[in-house]
């Protein structure tokens, strides 16, 4: 109703309309007016009766009023329509730095339709499209399209404007480079973060006093927070050396917003210690993230720090720090400048109550099958680890070996040196669990040649009596079935994985 009275001529328009009754209507419900669809169609036909200028003035005031009511998408609609590009500009740069996927290719969608000449007046404008190429993982265009927009810019004159773009360009390369790491074994994206903060720094604008209304720039962390894929020795050390020298460099992005990796370094290496079973340094380290990322506000770097102690606690059956801990998962619920607050909570505390067997107090969309989520397909995934624990508590052994499967794909838990070993850990659970036990030591070998070099022992140790019995199996079968795994840590894991269990059936008992 406001918007029909922001548009109406005079005060006497909506008295007016309604008069119609039979053909208008107005839903207090919904605070909206509904038009018959036939009145509709002949409204429509009649627009050929205004002028260019006066339907543009309708989009204008229509997106504008959008854009004033959180109606983001529909704001940018209308400002295309109405062919006002800073708007869109502006819009954009008030969205969350990760995408849902259907709103980065709705919005890509509408960028293909801006005609040329505007991208070739507006760098800012380049620069939102090469993000949104980033948020669908198309990172081969995004480097092409920036390195044409330095290139161009480094060979004229230096002024504070070009300055600024050429951060924003070279911070999108580091975060492409970043993401793209996982694929190709280059973790250089430092040199481009660098470059980024040499130009912020003259490009003369003060950060704080733009973009008042843009959320916070919160980290997403993705299933796992080492971007690795390779099991080859070193490489773990080169990813987290890398982050820790972009940590001073990454500062700002090109809508204003402190976008920062505080904490995640020391994140890397509380998941790197948790894996590698030194729960001692893994306490340590996750402590250090999460007081960093608290004081940055990046939220979900502070969430995975307090999964990884939970994780800890559960290891070492200290039940009362478990409780300290859920009370803090929850505080995290109050903080509504955090996006997705609620969805994380659902995931980190979903792993935990399947964990102690408590399925009762999972989130209900945890439980469903693995449809495809709507969360940035780059930085989805932690939900799917969760399911596929709850997949296996409900003795689901088909449907989880389906989805262990599609996981291998480019964008899948697989991609993940992480992920890889767990998923081969679990498709040897089910194996076992179904009476196939050749195939659920061949799937149990995979798994240790991949986690071997860098001696990622948890992941096998927290699968508690699964593991007790699978090293069990191997040990006495390991000559006739030519199980190619190092003995002396079959009984390694065999004694540390019986002891979890241990732990772990205390902490059921508590609960």
């Amino acid at each position: 109703m406001d918007f029909i009275k922001r548009l109406s001529p005079n005060k006497d328009f909506v008295a007016e309309v309604e008069k119609v009754n039979s053909l208008i209507r107005y839903d207090a419900y919904l605070n909206e007016y509904r038009i018959h669809h036939l009145f509709l169609e002949y409204l429509t036909q009649k627009q050929t009766m205004l002028t260019e200028d006066e339907k543009r003035g309708v989009y204008v005031e229509a997106a504008y009023w959008c854009a004033d009511n959180n109606h983001k998408m529909d704001a940018i609609n209308y400002c295309e329509k109405a062919g006002d590009y800073e708007k869109i500009i502006e819009i954009v740069r008030t969205f969350q730095m990760m995408l849902p996927n259907n709103t980065a290719l709705n919005l890509l969608e509408i960028f293909k339709r801006i005609p040329q000449d505007v991208y070739e007046k507006s760098h800012s404008l380049c620069l939102l499209h090469t993000w949104l190429l980033v948020n669908l993982g198309r990172f081969g265009e995004v480097i092409a399209e920036l390195k044409t927009i330095v290139q161009k810019l480094e060979a004229l004159p230096l002024s504070p404007f070009s300055c600024r773009i050429l951060s924003g360009a070279y911070n999108n390369l580091g975060f492409t480079h970043y993401f793209n790491c996982l694929y190709d074994d280059t973790y250089d994206f430092g040199t481009y973060f660098e470059k980024s903060a040499y130009y912020n720094s003259l490009s003369e604008r003060v950060v704080e006093k733009e973009s008042p209304n843009c959320p916070p720039a919160s980290l997403s962390v993705g299933p796992y927070a080492c971007r690795v894929s390779s099991p080859a020795k070193g490489l773990i050390e080169k990813f987290t050396e890398a982050v820790a020298a972009s940590i001073p460099h990454v500062s700002h992005t090109m809508t204003g917003r402190t976008f920062s990796f505080h904490g995640l370094d020391d994140l890397i290496k509380a998941e790197v210690a948790y894996f590698k079973s030194d729960v001692q340094s893994c306490e340590k380290f996750a402590w250090q993230s999460l007081y960093k990322a608290q004081e940055k506000g990046q939220y979900e770097i502070e969430n995975r720090a307090l999964f990884f102690l939970l994780r800890v606690a559960l290891a070492t059956g200290s039940t009362s720090q478990t409780q300290e801990l859920l009370e803090q998962l929850e505080l995290q619920r109050d903080r509504t400048d955090y996006a997705d607050r609620y969805t994380i909570y659902d995931i980190v505390t979903g792993w935990y109550y399947i964990t102690i067997k408590q399925t009762k107090h999972v989130a209900g969309w945890l439980k469903n099958g693995f449809d495809t989520s709507g969360v940035n397909f780059l930085m989805q995934g932690m939900e799917n680890i969760v399911k596929a624990k709850y997949y296996l508590l409900e003795k689901r052994y088909s449907a989880l070996l389906a989805f262990l499967k599609s996981q291998e794909k480019e964008y899948g838990l697989g991609a993940f040196l992480f992920g890889k070993i767990g998923t081969k850990m679990l498709e040897a659970v089910c194996r076992y669990r179904l009476k196939e036990k050749e195939e659920s030591m061949r799937a149990l070998e995979a798994a240790y040649w991949l986690a071997f070099p860098n001696g990622l022992d948890m992941i096998f140790i927290e699968q508690g009596n699964d593991m007790r019995t699978l090293t069990h199996f191997a040990m006495k079968n390991k000559f006739s079935l030519n199980i190619g795994i190092h003995g002396p840590w079959l009984n390694r894991i065999h004694k540390k994985s019986a002891a979890y269990a241990k732990k772990l059936a205390y902490a059921v008992s508590e609960y």
